[in-house]
């Protein structure tokens, strides 16, 4: 099936490295004690000059009141820790990070539960968002889906995914919906996001926006309260479906735009969709469980203490 894919770009360079909510949080002690982690994580000479200019890192606080830092701060370290690397190389990935997207107070989302005082995290929008060409594999065929989950992070789920490397981890199969029109199937999921509540579960606290709503397709930004992180939800019928027919497959991304976990916000905010979607009859919108998906559960976001203690039936 040309839905159990990948595409081969990247989402974002995040690789685990979430410094950016080191340096909003404990500022240049933050700063060094991820330098000496990482350095430790890594036996080699990388890793041993991460130890060594470890508090070079404190040069991130000096930007904390002026830049809003996501996952590019990645970039940051490879810079770093790159042959050419050191202070300069570490100071100018720093500089260039201040043409970084940020989240404002004139940005926040007039259904968010409350106001957040502090520095926000928005992050960048992926530039492919919506349906359109994806390569399938190396063989250079393509189809038309929604963009596919990194692989360098366990905070997406997509239609578009591997079933070797994602299946259980990042991958979901289709949402059917039966006994309704494309379009009648697509007022049904606007109409459930539209009733989403912000703070549901303690997540998208921040509140959401529908930013593009059509008959075939739906995108959805979401705000975290705290540190405003954006995740980009999608919905789209798949392509191909006649708008007369009366049974089809509805396609869907939930991703996160930065950090590598994502303390389960994603299924989270998937299973309550699907759970409205599912009491109004016609849907087949399985949950994203520890069963379905027990590397993305157990494997990974589980290791957060909140979300074990949270959902122990995920957990086990």
């Amino acid at each position: 099936s040309s839905l159990g894919s990948i595409p081969m770009e990247s989402q974002q360079p995040g690789q685990g490295w979430e410094l950016h909510v080191a340096m909003r949080q404990r500022g240049e002690e933050a700063c060094l004690a991820h330098g000496q982690r990482w350095g430790q994580q890594r036996p080699t000479r990388a890793g041993q000059r991460a130890r060594k200019f470890g508090f070079k890192l404190a040069v991130c606080t000096v930007l904390v009141g002026a830049a809003r830092w996501h996952s590019s701060c990645s970039s940051t370290a490879n810079a770093f820790l790159s042959p050419a690397g050191g202070r300069r190389a570490l100071l100018a990935a720093s500089v260039a990070s201040l043409t970084l997207q940020s989240a404002s107070e004139a940005e926040a989302f007039p259904n968010r539960v409350k106001k957040y005082e502090g520095t926000k995290l928005k992050g960048a929008q992926p530039g492919d968002l919506g349906i359109m060409e994806r390569k399938i594999d190396e063989s250079g065929e393509t189809f038309l889906g929604l963009r596919g989950c990194s692989p360098n992070g366990v905070n997406c789920f997509s239609t578009t995914s591997s079933n070797i490397f994602d299946n259980g981890l990042r991958g979901v199969k289709p949402w059917r919906f039966e006994g309704k029109t494309p379009a009648a199937a697509m007022k049904e999921v606007a109409n459930v996001i539209k009733a989403y509540k912000p703070g549901q579960q303690g997540i998208d606290g921040g509140g959401f926006k529908v930013v593009t709503e059509n008959d075939d397709y739906i995108y959805t930004q979401f705000e975290a309260l705290k540190r405003g992180f954006y995740d980009d939800v999608e919905f789209a019928v798949e392509p191909g479906t006649s708008p007369t027919a009366t049974s089809g497959n509805l396609l869907l991304r939930s991703s996160s735009r930065i950090g590598y976990f994502d303390e389960a916000v994603n299924a989270i905010r998937l299973n309550a969709i699907s759970a409205e979607l599912r009491k109004l009859g016609g849907w087949d919108a399985p949950v994203i469980d520890g069963k379905s998906h027990p590397g993305y559960w157990k494997d990974n976001n589980c290791q957060a203490k909140l979300v074990k203690k949270r959902f122990p039936e995920n957990c086990a």
